[in-house]
């Protein structure tokens, strides 16, 4: 049985591509995705991770496969003001505050939608907002 959608930060993408801590953790998440929903900005920030730590022909290709997966929002230019006025009590950094911005957007459409991401401030803000989160990242 798939879980529910998930809604994927860069730091929970690149674990999947890259040995890190939450690799073996996140790798049995994403295999039990239904659906994986993310903030485009995400292809910008996993790409980058991959050339500076100089990834493998093989990792791109597994990079290329995921995106297929992913189900990918955009942030609409008449959406900037809302995201700065969310962002005004949270103090995230920018991107951070997109990701956050995007998946409390898509919350309200796609039921039982989660948050699935490492960065902490992100997801302590995610806590402060009320939105559900993932449980492999709670005690990460």
């Amino acid at each position: 049985m798939n879980s529910p959608g998930l809604f994927w930060d860069a730091c929970a993408l690149v674990p999947l591509l890259i040995k890190e801590v939450h690799s073996e953790e996140v790798q049995k998440v994403w295999r039990e995705t239904g659906d994986a929903y993310a903030w485009e900005w995400v292809l910008v920030e996993v790409e980058a991770c991959l050339i500076r730590r100089k990834a493998s022909p093989e990792i791109w290709r597994d990079w290329r496969k995921m995106q297929r997966k992913l189900r990918l929002f955009a942030l609409q230019p008449e959406d900037t003001g809302s995201l700065r006025l969310m962002n005004r009590s949270l103090g995230l950094r920018a991107a951070d505050a997109g990701h956050l911005f995007i998946f409390n957007s898509l919350i309200h459409v796609f039921q039982d939608l989660q948050l699935i991401s490492f960065d902490q401030e992100m997801v302590q803000a995610a806590q402060r907002l009320g939105l559900p989160i993932h449980s492999a990242c709670i005690h990460a």
